[in-house]
């Protein structure tokens, strides 16, 4: 393998983008490189706590306090006001603009008429500018349902804008919203129920070259194939095999393909033996064929000879077949393809199998690694940024001999070639001194965010008022994030915000 510092100078993106029309006439691939940064977006997933009770709140001492609610059990309501609340308090303090719509990114008219007011006012901003905070509904979890306490939680999202590694300071904004946040709400993040997500694209792409599968994402799902587990050995153990992020090598649909069927996808799916000839040549520079089976040279031979990019992206897809209520009460086996460690859904349209549609299908041009635990750590979201960021644009433009000798050493045991020895490899030293004593230190059973004593002993019918006050309470704390009153009515702080309700 070469230097690590020589394959490093060739990964750092440039520092001087160019328009589009300047892309169209450069001929230079490196310097196309050069000047094409990476971008990437994070998506951040968290509980914030909420205390449905009337008995006082057996944790009085913890800043910040939880969401109280009086009567309203609705966290379903609760969810959309705490969003919009995050939008107004948080981000508009912060001078980011944000909104609570999800996509497609290009909103047409009618969806800016249905937008709440501050979603408007970011509406005309160009795509990806905005932060998105949404309520994530799969997560709402009543009082004894995640743990004995007498709180609910209920889960949240927030999506970066488009950040930049060109930027010195891209990661800045995240940390910045992540203490905002953490000021704010009492957040609970196990690593079970939540996951940070990053989107790793281009400055500028061409939507053309990405429909016909360009290079680097051959060389991606090549390299994948074999670091896949070490990639996800550096993330908390209930992630390893969680449903959200199920292994590729194991669960894709290339993965569960018959020989019988590789041989069929070779033969007549794939593009003609003239048109493979170019792919050919490119594929057996980066791949140790003399280490791998007969199976595996069929697998990466499909990758190599799939015509499109949606092919190849829904080959990646894994099986995400669930258990669901039926119409008739019982239980049926819902089958659906879905995204594991990696989705590609971004890449182009139709990347999706059976036709199914995600809000972002074929516009992002993005690579989503999914498979961290939940965080709101501002330390290992750069980490873990870092890492990603490098493999992506190691597949751009990494010397084919360091690609071929990565995956020739991931062909052992992974005592003889460790996830930290791949970083090194990546040339990120730093990052595998971060992550080597977080690994090892992670625990199988998760430890809850703050500590909360018994449930509180329920108040006899003689302490409890007959009717709770519609006013706002004159001794209530000034520091609550907000209350929802019976009539609804959401107040922040001792002041009424109309707008929101």
């Amino acid at each position: 393998m070469s230097n690590p510092s020589d394959t490093g100078e060739r990964l750092i993106a440039g520092k001087e983008p160019l328009d589009e029309d300047g892309l169209l006439i450069q001929t230079n691939v490196d310097e196309y490189y050069n000047r094409v940064p990476v971008t990437y977006g994070v998506e951040m997933q968290f509980l914030a706590t909420v205390y449905p009770g009337r008995a006082p709140n057996p944790l009085p001492e913890q800043r910040p306090l939880p969401i109280y609610i009086f009567t309203n059990k609705d966290y379903n309501e609760v969810q959309r006001l705490t969003v919009r609340l995050l939008v107004v308090d948080v981000f508009r303090k912060a001078g980011l603009p944000a909104w609570t719509y999800q996509g497609p990114p290009k909103p047409t008219i009618e969806d800016v008429f249905e937008m709440d007011g501050p979603s408007q006012m970011v509406a005309g901003l160009p795509a990806y500018s905005q932060w998105t905070v949404a309520a994530d509904e799969n997560n709402i979890f009543r009082p004894g349902m995640l743990d004995k306490t007498p709180y609910a939680f209920i889960g949240i999202k927030v999506k970066s804008n488009k950040r930049s590694l060109a930027e010195p300071n891209h990661i800045d904004a995240i940390a910045n919203i992540c203490e905002d946040i953490g000021k704010k709400l009492l957040l609970r993040i196990p690593p079970k129920m939540t996951s940070l997500r990053v989107h790793v694209g281009e400055n500028v792409r061409d939507d053309m070259s990405y429909e016909l599968l360009p290079r680097f994402l051959r060389v991606f799902c090549t390299l994948w194939w074999f670091i896949e587990a070490r990639m996800v050995a550096l993330t908390h153990p209930s992630r390893h095999e969680h449903a959200e992020c199920k292994s590729l090598r194991k669960s894709s649909r290339l993965a569960i393909f018959e020989d019988e069927e590789l041989d069929q996808f070779i033969e007549n799916n794939g593009m003609s033996e003239a048109n493979y000839a170019y792919w050919n040549q490119q594929m057996h520079y980066i791949l140790p064929t003399q280490d791998l089976t007969a199976r595996e040279l069929k697998e990466i031979e499909c990758i190599w000879r799939s015509g499109e990019a949606k092919d190849l992206c829904q080959m990646m897809e894994v099986d995400t077949t669930k258990l669901e209520m039926g119409s008739v009460g019982y239980k049926v086996m819902k089958h659906e393809w879905g995204r594991g460690t990696v989705g590609f859904q971004g890449i182009c349209e139709q990347a999706w199998f059976d036709n199914s549609i995600g809000h972002n299908d074929g516009h992002t041009g993005t690579i989503e690694f999914r498979s961290l635990q939940g965080t709101m750590d501002p330390v290992l979201i750069s980490n873990w940024v870092a890492v990603v960021t490098r493999l992506y644009d190691f597949c751009r433009r990494g010397n084919t001999a360091d690609i071929m000798a990565m995956i020739s050493k991931s062909k052992g045991s992974h005592e003889e070639y460790s996830s930290f020895d791949l970083l090194r490899d990546l040339n990120l030293p730093e990052q595998a001194k971060f992550f080597e004593p977080l690994k090892n230190n992670y625990q199988n059973e998760e430890e809850p965010e703050f500590k909360v004593p018994p449930v509180p002993k329920k108040q006899s019918q003689a302490d409890e008022p007959e009717e709770w006050p519609e006013e706002w309470p004159e001794d209530w704390p000034e520091d609550v994030p907000y209350i929802v009153m019976p009539d609804g009515d959401v107040r922040y702080p001792l002041q009424e915000l109309d707008f929101l309700t």
